[in-house]
């Protein structure tokens, strides 16, 4: 017989018994780190069963559980975040807001948009050319100076010398490099090419364009690719950045064509784009390379920058013009010349352009990736407000002449960003840009527009909203419902439109009508999703849905496609995902072994953790968020008046809780004591206090760096947990209270004064442990076998011995009360008493009649009471936000004898 660990089930056996018979079963129980075990007990056993069959049935062999880190690292989910939404009324068309019918209703901006600027003043590039490319020229004016000094030496003059002038070398040939990756200094190439023309004349100079990853890569003129002979003697100017942008240069395409021009006799020069810190190797100097920048913005020699940094000093510019509609040279080149010599040169710009995530091409504008754009966004929040105010001046001015809805999306963008000093967009502008995007969901919405007029709007508004508009705007109160709007308006897919991540819930429509809730559970590397109305465990969230679609986003996707829910979908293999419905959206986190967790896995109730302290396990059950109604409805049997009003709860935050109540072995693990006053490993710790609790959970650790800590949980998630999804009295349904001590539904999952015992003889004022435990032994065999056997055992009991609720807690209700972190309140329409120091205990127990075991019972006791039915359960998660004065000087009770009755003792946990 093979014996099953807790981190696996019995669907791997199964298939291999099935297949390949005993062969199969042992090969594969090999593979899983099974081991045999000596009984004949049939069927396989999950870890949940084994607490359910008599012990003397079972094996006395230990079987080895396999911890986490001996076996495969399997990827975990868990719910950490989930929003529920509620139809609004549909908000009213706007008014007064008129369509866009045509183009020309927009018109373009005031102005003429500025050239770009110059990378060198011309004084001083013609300078530095003069030096290289200089000749000279005879004149036909005497040298006078000359002809007096020969004279003067009484030399015969046989010819009179003329005087020589400064001239520039002819011919000149002109190498173009118009590589994608220059296209930042198109201009510039131009703009010398005009001022040669001028000065040499058209014969006496010979352009010829260079491209980049041709076959043959020279060409004259058009359509027309070979070789180009050169005269001997001649002059070569080279506009090149010799490969030094390129990020796998290659360079071996600029060596032999220098090598070659120079057994020609022609004297070479480049002008090249870049500080000297990039001239790597002997091709700069082979080229007699001149920096084409202006000498005083690149100052002293430096050291070069490495890969990191110079991607960094990109990205920083990039994110100065990251809120543009698109990425002009020219805009690019003025803001570069923002910045100090020290933090930006020319180099820059071609780093910039030629990003991983730039799309550019050769296009004269370039346009940044979605997933860069907005992380430059949040780059852009920390620059200075003086720099801001000059950017946001040099992209004003740049959109002169431009249409007016790119400058207003812009606009848009930037107000959205709340990045900017006050007064740096005009109210106007602001104004004007939700004018535009008003009218744009009207025209969509409405009639009347040519249907190319309509495609070109709907292009603008997916482009725009897609790519451009930052996430800030999707939630912002004003701005989101006029985005979303003209978003859905322009959606053309089926069901419902993608979603941006910025999306809150108070900007979606959800649709009206009668929701359906979906089951998402985590099967293999996928998520299924199935409609079922089960109280079944396993779950990771419950979605609900009217249209029945669901949009899956992934981390560093920027939009999501909708799909219809019923067919799986493929976990990917990220951090973090976005479920979005019409009704709900929930993230789930995927998770790993915690490092206080000697181990971690899933079963049919869902995730758990084991916490080992000293050999002694406790298990955790990590509890998703999500919301109930807390409290009882006024028609509830038993109930009182401090369980009301009944409201809607949320759980904002998931938590560990454990699965069942501490057990006097973790607590003596841990304090090196045991106070209880039914003595048993496996039984709940009782007769600790409010602050036994807390010196306890001090003990276990402190708080982690995500946060997490372990302490009691907080009242309203005792009550979430113990309800896990229902909505009844119990969570095995509602109550029915023959008598104080009877009720039927309490029998199958709480030990409570109906079903624990009368009480026993005390000697000396205690339970003899061991004489219980076999008289319990017997009785759960007896039981078992069908047999009636009368209740005449009294006391606590071991724990896990009931069935468990469906997120696979036990001994919720009933065994022991449990303390909560939480100050006490009257009801739950008041606030704490902030000079009081009761807290609130929960749960039922072994001596409690029916009433008291209910999900929404509740009483209360000072922090230094301890009892022999009040315990506590054990929860790790983020710090508990329910603040309130820490209890002190609180007088400590006596210990009293344990009695049964409708209501605790008077020293015992009292009710208001």
């Amino acid at each position: 017989m093979i014996a099953i660990s807790a981190a696996t089930g019995r669907a791997d056996l199964l298939r291999a018994w099935v297949e390949g018979g005993e062969v199969g079963l042992a090969a594969m129980a090999r593979l899983l780190s099974y081991e045999e075990r000596s009984t004949g007990l049939a069927p396989l056993m999950m870890p949940e069963d084994k607490q359910a069959i008599p012990s003397g049935s079972l094996s006395t062999h230990p079987i080895q559980r396999p911890r986490s880190a001996d076996l495969a690292p399997v990827p975990f989910w868990r719910l950490e975040r989930v929003e529920h939404l509620e139809p609004k009324p549909p908000p009213p068309p706007p008014t007064g807001v008129a369509p866009i019918l045509r183009a020309q209703e927009l018109g373009l901006r005031p102005g003429v948009p500025p050239p770009q600027l110059e990378l060198v003043s011309e004084a001083r590039l013609w300078a530095a050319l003069r030096r290289r490319l200089g000749s000279s020229t005879p004149s036909r004016q005497v040298d006078v100076p000359r002809l007096a000094e020969r004279w003067s030496r009484c030399e015969r003059v046989e010819r009179v010398p003329f005087r020589s002038l400064p001239a520039w070398a002819q011919p000149l040939m002109v190498l173009i490099d118009q590589s994608p990756r220059l296209i930042p200094f198109y201009a510039d190439q131009r703009r010398l090419l005009h001022q040669l023309r001028a000065r040499l004349g058209r014969g006496a100079l010979r352009e010829v364009v260079f491209l980049s990853g041709a076959e043959r890569p020279w060409r004259e003129g058009r359509r027309r690719y070979h070789e180009v002979p050169l005269a001997p003697g001649g002059y070569v100017l080279a506009l090149s950045d010799l490969e030094y942008f390129s990020p796998e240069p290659r360079r071996a395409l600029w060596s032999p064509v220098a090598e070659r021009l120079r057994r020609g006799g022609a004297t070479l020069t480049a002008l090249v784009p870049s500080p000297a810190e990039r001239w790597q190797g002997d091709l700069a100097v082979a080229w007699n390379a001149v920096s084409w920048e202006r000498p005083e913005r690149l100052g002293a020699a430096r050291r070069p920058l490495s890969d990191s940094q110079r991607l960094d000093r990109a990205e920083r510019l990039l994110g100065l013009v990251s809120f543009a509609a698109s990425v002009e040279p020219a805009l690019l080149r003025a803001v570069r010349r923002l910045l100090p010599a020290q933090q930006a040169d020319a180099g820059t710009e071609a780093d910039a352009w030629n990003h991983p995530q730039v799309a550019s091409g050769f296009a004269p504008a370039a346009s940044l990736r979605p997933e860069l754009r907005r992380r430059l966004h949040a780059r852009f929040q920390g620059e200075p407000e003086a720099l801001k105010r000059r950017v946001v001046e040099v992209l004003r001015f740049h959109r002169s002449g431009a249409p007016a809805e790119v400058w207003l999306d812009e606009v848009l963008g930037l107000s959205a960003s709340h990045a900017l000093p006050p007064g740096t967009l005009l109210a106007e502008e602001i104004t004007a840009a939700e004018t535009l995007w008003r009218r744009m969901g009207t025209t969509l919405t409405g009639e009347g527009a040519p249907a190319q007029w309509m495609r070109a709007v709907r292009g603008f508004v997916s482009r725009s909203g897609r790519d451009r508009i930052p996430e800030a705007a999707w939630s912002d109160p004003i701005l989101g419902p006029i985005l979303w709007r003209a978003w859905t308006a322009a959606w053309e897919g089926a069901g419902t439109p993608p979603l941006p991540p910025g999306l809150g819930p108070d900007l979606i429509d959800p649709i009206d009508g009668e929701p359906r809730r979906w089951h998402v559970r985590q099967v293999g590397s996928k998520l299924n999703f199935s409609p079922s109305d089960s109280r079944e465990g396993g779950t990771l969230v419950d979605l609900e849905s009217v249209n029945g679609q669901v949009s899956l986003r992934q981390e560093g996707i920027y939009w999501s496609q909708a799909s219809p829910l019923g067919e799986d979908a493929p976990l990917p293999n990220v951090s973090t995902l976005l479920l979005l419905t019409d009704r709900t959206r929930a993230t789930l986190r995927r998770v790993h072994r915690p490092e206080w967790a000697s181990a971690l896995g899933r079963d049919r109730f869902g995730l758990w953790a084991t916490l080992e302290v000293e050999g002694v396990e406790q298990r955790l059950r990590w509890i998703p968020p999500g919301r109930f109604w807390m409290g009882s409805p006024e028609d509830e049997p038993g109930r009182y008046d401090d369980e009301g009003p009944r409201h809607l709860k949320v759980i904002k935050d998931g938590f560990w809780l454990g699965e069942t109540p501490c057990t006097q072995a973790l607590w003596q693990a841990v304090m090196g004591d045991n106070p209880s006053q039914f003595q048993g490993s496996d039984r709940p710790v009782e007769q600790v206090s409010w602050e036994d609790c807390r010196r306890f959970l001090k003990k276990l650790g402190g708080q982690d760096a995500d946060g997490e800590c372990w302490r009691l949980p907080l009242e309203a998630e005792w009550e979430y947990a113990c309800r896990a999804g229902t909505e009844t009295a119990t969570y095995a349904g509602p109550i029915e209270m023959v008598e104080d001590f009877k009720a039927p539904v309490l029998n199958a999952i709480a030990w409570y004064g109906g079903n624990s015992g009368e009480p026993l003889e005390l000697v000396d004022g205690e339970v003899s442990g061991l004489e219980k435990e076999a008289r319990d032994r017997v009785d759960e065999d007896r039981r078992r076998q069908g047999e009636d056997v009368p209740s005449n055992r009294t006391g606590t009991h071991p724990v896990g011995r009931k069935d468990p609720n469906p997120w696979g807690l036990y001994d919720t209700l009933g065994n022991v009360f449990e303390w909560c972190e939480d100050l006490w309140r009257r009801s739950y329409d008041r606030k704490p008493d902030p000079e009081g120091s009761d807290r609130v205990i929960r749960g039922g127990s072994w001596n409690s009649d029916a009433r008291f075991c209910r999900a929404a019972f509740r009483i209360r006791n000072v922090p230094s009471f301890r009892w022999y039915n009040l315990g506590f359960r054990l929860a790790r998660g983020q710090s508990a936000l329910q603040s309130g004065a820490e209890p002190g000087g609180a007088e400590r009770p006596d210990r009293g004898v344990a009695r049964r009755g409708t209501r605790p003792p008077a020293s015992g946990p009292r009710k208001s």
